[in-house]
């Protein structure tokens, strides 16, 4: 499935709690397979895009050859928490290795801890051998760089609120989906308080070779909040990165031409200028960044604040 192996100690797919996704799905052989997933039941939209009557929810359908199913799969039962599998259904496909690990997680509490084995992909060093900060009493400061779009994005453009920024690539599998999962939770909290601050949310991609244009944009659209995603070329990265007191390290190129990038992992609170108000570790409670937020918002003026204009790229699932 989507080119690999089914791999026990991996997480393919990692997906909020709450959410309704729509997924498509495809087969690609002249053979036939059979979708199943576990825990769930989901409502079949199209066949091969013709829209399709609703009849019932299923958690099992026949893919038709060289063609795809489009359906709607709501994670919204507290019992979908945690992980579990989807699998083509044909007992020899799926003992070939026809299968992923799904992780479904609540924004509301901690992520489980990464261990060795585990990650979000096929590379889980990613997540439990990240990179220290570079330097952790790194005070920020001005910057330029790009945005999805190949339009210039500099500090002045954060001068007017709050941001939530951290470092990582688009191909991550381990500490940047969680830090995308943190900012979820950081803006479900906010979206509770009768007048939050505005706040904005922005990853800096270190592997500007690859994240580029409308791989940088997708990586946004994809993500769970409204996310600012910018990149640079290289001595640009180094610069920015240094600014911030981040580490990255591209791993060696495999036979195939693909490589890892490991880096540092904490989330800045930055305010006008690029200053770093706060820093966080990777897993650190939304909670406890929403509380820095509403502290750090007095330093910024109110009317600025709440007119600040927020990054359209991304957006909810």
């Amino acid at each position: 499935i989507n080119n690999r192996y089914f791999d026990g100690t991996r997480i393919d797919q990692l997906v909020r709690y709450g959410d309704n996704e729509k997924w498509i799905v495809r087969n690609s052989s002249d053979e036939l397979h059979v979708f199943h997933i576990h825990q769930l039941d989901f409502q079949i939209l199209k066949i091969n895009g013709v829209p399709q009557p609703f009849n019932m929810h299923n958690d099992t359908f026949s893919m038709p050859v060289r063609g795809e199913v489009e359906i709607m799969i709501p994670f919204t039962r507290p019992c979908v928490v945690g992980d579990f599998v989807f699998h083509c259904h044909i007992l020899c496909h799926e003992d070939g290795g026809m299968m992923q690990k799904i992780r479904v997680y609540d924004p509301s509490k901690p992520m489980p801890p990464v261990r060795p084995g585990d990650g979000y992909g096929p590379e889980p060093e990613d997540a439990h051998l990240p990179l220290k900060a570079a330097d952790a009493n790194a005070v920020g400061g001005p910057f330029e760089l790009r945005d999805a779009q190949g339009a210039e994005f500099t500090d002045d453009q954060l001068s007017d609120g709050l941001a939530l920024l951290c470092f990582g690539y688009t191909e991550c599998t381990g500490a940047c989906p969680r830090n995308m999962a943190t900012y979820a939770g950081v803006a479900d909290i906010l979206k509770t308080e009768a007048n939050p601050p505005e706040l904005r949310y922005v990853f800096v991609s270190v592997d500007p070779s690859r994240d580029e244009g409308a791989k940088l944009k997708d990586y946004a659209s994809k993500a769970p909040v409204p996310l600012i995603a910018l990149t640079g070329d290289p001595e640009t990265i180094v610069r920015t990165s240094r600014t911030f007191g981040a580490a990255y390290e591209p791993q060696p190129k495999r036979a195939d031409g693909s490589y890892t990038v490991r880096h540092s992992t904490d989330t800045c609170l930055v305010g006008p200028g690029g200053r770093i108000f706060k820093r966080f570790e990777l897993g650190a409670d939304p909670k406890d960044i929403a509380a820095a937020v509403n502290e750090f918002a007095t330093r910024v003026p109110r009317k600025a604040v709440a007119n600040a204009s927020t990054s359209t790229e991304g957006g909810s699932k």
